[in-house]
């Protein structure tokens, strides 16, 4: 009995320690993903590209959205994503602000990130995929949609 008494308690000791240790692991992530993103909202409010080069896989990573093409069907346009950080640092900065709705982190190398913030006027709402790549966290797809515009935004 003393021994069975034992061996469950040092199970429990260990088990509670692995646990510890991947919320500690998650945790990390999750501050460098929320860094990340970070960086997207401060290359919005400020219109430096540096900001979103650190943010972005800019070698891989590309823009999604639906728009509509010349005879009104709705289709999905992909941009890389060096040509929409070419657009986004084009004109001075805006007002502009950003908050993360919710984070999903999946073993601890993807992430999605749904994030809402305002830019140029207009509310969005991103889906930001994020890949742990050579232990560093960059979005590598951006999906979005759009809110409408915000009257008196400036």
């Amino acid at each position: 009995m003393k021994r069975t008494l034992t061996a469950f308690v040092c199970a429990l000791v260990i088990g509670a320690s692995l646990i510890a240790f991947a919320a500690v692991g998650a945790s990390n992530d999750d501050k460098e993903i929320r860094d990340v993103v970070e960086l997207y909202f401060k290359g919005a409010a400020t219109s430096e590209a540096h900001y979103f080069e650190k943010a972005f896989d800019v070698a891989n990573a590309h823009m999604k959205y639906v728009t509509k093409d010349q005879s009104g069907k709705e289709m999905v346009r992909i941009v890389p994503i060096t040509d929409a950080i070419k657009g986004w640092t084009s004109r001075p900065p805006e007002k502009s602000w950003g908050k993360i709705l919710s984070l999903d982190l999946v073993d601890d190398k993807m992430a999605v990130a749904k994030v809402e913030m305002l830019y140029r006027g207009t509310i969005y709402v991103d889906l930001l995929s994020l890949y742990k790549i050579n232990g560093e966290w960059k979005i590598v797809n951006k999906v979005f949609v759009s809110r409408g515009r915000v009257p008196d935004a400036q």
